[in-house]
């Protein structure tokens, strides 16, 4: 039991930093594969030694070790969120299949979601927040294969991704109607219809309702501190939170409304 929660942690740790690659390289355009890990700033290689995930930021002072700059605080928080999101779902359902495809799940929201909120705070390089095609569509891929193996069963992801997709695109269509403003990506409502083809129908509707309410709360708070009424909240990352919170949440709101 010992031995498997520090195994659980060092996967959380390495899967954490293979997403930090996915996050920078793929909305760039850059392979994942070559070039090897190098510094954003300087671009100079990265060492093994210090491409340890958590350890080496803390070793290096959160400093790149070549040229001193300092090092984004996305890295070590990512790998140390997926490693702590890796640990509960392991202690939440144990070892079996459905905890692989949690831990599956979660790690493909922590890339989505991070990936949305770091392209929205480089102002320099983006417009907006951005979600690749290749992490939605991936996604609801994934959603649909690991559903012969496990709940909820094809077609309950299928019913899943298309709701959750509709829950999306229909509000979005009626604000730009009679705002003449985009509310919401197309990349957005792919991303609810990836959370539904894990989870089901029941379930996204949970995720759908819980991200909104995420999205309100967090909307007032950077309008109170940036004074910008006009400010485009990146949605990705309210999906992924509601979506991990239905891991641990949903069966006993489910159960509390009378649905098991």
């Amino acid at each position: 039991m010992e031995n498997m929660l520090y195994i659980v942690i060092v996967l959380g740790l390495v899967f954490g930093s293979f997403m930090n690659v996915l996050i920078y390289r793929i909305p760039r355009g850059i392979s994942i594969i070559l070039p090897s890990s190098f510094c954003p700033k300087c671009r100079k290689p990265i060492r093994w030694r210090s491409n340890i995930p958590v350890v080496s930021f803390i070793v290096q002072r959160g400093r790149c070790i070549s040229c001193g700059e300092r090092i984004s605080w996305v890295y070590p928080a990512a790998e140390l969120l997926t490693a702590l999101l890796f640990l509960l779902i392991y202690l939440f359902y144990g070892f079996s299949l459905v905890t692989i495809k949690y831990c599956f799940m979660t790690f493909m929201m922590l890339v989505a979601g991070f990936t949305d909120l770091t392209t929205k705070l480089d102002a320099a390089n983006f417009e907006c927040g951005v979600i690749p095609e290749a992490f939605t569509t991936g996604l609801v891929f994934c959603g649909f294969v690991w559903a012969f193996f496990t709940p909820p069963g094809f077609y309950e992801a299928l019913a899943g991704s298309a709701g959750g997709m509709f829950m999306l695109l229909i509000p979005a269509y009626f604000y730009k109607v009679f705002t003449k403003r985009d509310g919401m990506g197309d990349a957005d409502a792919l991303f609810m219809a990836g959370a539904g083809a894990f989870l089901g129908l029941l379930p996204v509707l949970f995720v759908v309702i819980l991200s909104a309410v995420l999205g309100v709360l967090t909307g007032i708070v950077v309008i109170a501190v940036t004074k910008n009424r006009g400010y485009m909240l990146p949605f990705g990352p309210m999906v992924a939170c509601a979506s991990v919170l239905f891991l641990f949440a949903g069966d006993p709101v489910m159960r509390l409304l009378g649905y098991k």
